[in-house]
């Protein structure tokens, strides 16, 4: 398989799966009479170390640690290393997929039973979802309007991807924020520090560096969450607090995640499923209909195409007004998406550091204001 993905894929990046290495781990290790530690300092090591001085750092402990610099196996594991890849360690999306339908299907399985069995999967899987699009769409998680991550992701993500949002939002109390002096024009650099729940491999803090660039809407961390996840780490929400960011870029609200879309697919029928039974897909078909017969009248000459622009533009900014969409200039001007989701604070910036000193002696600094600010506003949601 590999030469064959050499050959076809030249540009391909092979990479080996951390969790079979880690069973291999087991296997080459086990005698080893310290091995409990030895797996747990070792999954440690390969999970929670970020960049590479960090890894070199752990690694050369670890060894020393165990007395394991002529164990061959971990010699040969450490040469076959590469770049960091944003926390991906696993083959963990195929094997779930192959222990899904293996519950429906077994190699024993004929052709025509497996095409039954197949179906009968998938039709499990829509009704699934459909049951968890109609559950996040009635029940949904409370939030704090007064949050711009909350109120933001709480109208698009569906509940169990917004919990995820939430868990990073309350993570930013921990956030001390710190400017570098490289931080040039409109971009900003920042390092942000936490504690560590557990102390590991003597630190008992960590810190990543992240950048702004206020112009372009690119935000970037050394935790590398979006990344890997799909949402904004808590390093970049408290720099965003502190730069008193009002909205965020539409590409950082994926698509995959949202509640609110009629997908592509949705469209099909197939022997599961009948489009014309769900009243999204009937209103995506319907607005459908009447674009195509206007792109065809608003084609006809330019006064028809001047109408058109004209009135699609005051639909468009009455449509983003009602989603919540913010269009910003100096987005377009970057060369870039002008479509912003935000809002404008429920209240002034004033009111909000002007708050009574008994609430903790914290200097009036960008910073501390942040920092304030969202220490009050998880309080706020707890008490509801």
């Amino acid at each position: 398989m590999e030469g064959a993905i050499k050959k076809v894929f030249p540009e391909t990046k092979h990479r080996l799966c951390l969790w079979h290495i880690l069973q291999n781990a087991n296997k080459n290790l086990k005698d080893h009479p310290q091995f409990p530690q030895i797996d747990r300092d070792l999954r440690t090591l390969v999970h929670e170390s970020i960049t590479e001085e960090e890894l070199q750092d752990m690694w050369d402990d670890f060894m020393e640690k165990y007395n394991l610099r002529r164990n061959k196996w971990l010699r040969g594991a450490w040469n076959m290393r590469s770049g960091g890849h944003a926390g991906m360690s696993s083959t963990q999306r195929s094997e779930q997929t192959n222990r899904f339908i293996k519950t429906y299907m077994s190699i024993e399985t004929g052709l025509m039973q497996f095409m039954k069995q197949y179906e009968d999967a998938i039709e499990k899987k829509v009704e699934d979802e459909k049951v968890n699009n109609a559950k996040d769409i009635k029940s949904l998680l409370k939030w704090d309007p007064m949050i711009l991550f909350e109120d933001i992701f709480s109208k698009f993500y569906t509940n169990s991807k917004f919990g995820e949002v939430k868990t990073e939002v309350y993570g930013c109390i921990s956030i001390n924020v710190e400017t570098l002096p490289n931080s040039l024009g409109f971009i900003k650099r920042f390092r942000a520090t936490s504690k560590v729940t557990e102390a590991f491999w003597k630190k008992d803090r960590r810190s990543f560096e992240v950048s702004i660039d206020t112009i372009t809407g690119e935000y970037k961390c050394g935790c590398k969450m979006f990344e890997f996840r799909g949402i904004l780490c808590r390093h970049i929400m408290k720099c965003l607090d502190v730069l008193d960011v009002k909205a965020i870029p539409d590409k950082y609200i994926l698509d995959r995640w949202r509640k609110d879309l009629v997908r592509g697919y949705e469209n099909i029928r197939v022997g599961y499923y009948n489009p014309d039974e769900s009243e999204r897909v009937k209103r995506s078909l319907e607005i459908t209909v009447k674009n195509d017969y206007i792109k065809r009248l608003a084609m006809q000459s330019e006064g028809s195409s001047a109408i058109y622009n004209s009135r699609t533009d005051e639909l468009i900014t009455e449509l983003e007004a009602r989603a919540g969409i913010q269009s910003i200039d100096s987005f377009a001007a970057g060369g870039v998406s002008s479509k912003m989701w935000g809002r404008r604070r429920l209240r002034p910036r004033e009111t909000i550091i002007n708050t009574p000193q008994q609430e903790g002696d914290i200097r009036e600094t960008s910073e501390g204001m942040a920092r304030r600010r969202i220490v009050r506003q998880t309080k706020r949601r707890k008490d509801k």
